[in-house]
């Protein structure tokens, strides 16, 4: 996952933490952390729902594309938020 898209990710599914991924305080070691969230701590379907939603423009259309309630999408950003805000608390940032 290229960096341009994982700033793209962080400011759509938790946007207080998007600041920490800025190129103004962005460093490698962030960065890493980031990427170690998304691919070790959310299932590959999850990932797969991230980079749906960070390409659409809404959860319908999200919905849609996956056969799918925006409801149900809805409800899995809102578990999924949860898990990378509370994997990068763990790491501090």
């Amino acid at each position: 996952m290229n960096v341009r898209k994982l700033h793209r990710l962080a400011a759509k599914v938790a946007p207080e933490y998007a600041l920490c991924l800025s190129t103004e305080c962005q460093d490698a070691e962030t960065t890493d952390r980031v990427k170690w969230i998304l691919e070790n701590r959310l299932t590959r379907n999850d990932r797969e729902l991230l980079l749906l939603y960070a390409d659409r423009q809404s959860l319908r259309e999200v919905a849609r594309d996956i056969d799918s309630s925006h409801n149900t999408v809805r409800r899995n950003l809102i578990r999924i938020r949860g898990i990378i805000i509370e994997n990068l608390e763990k790491f501090g940032l």
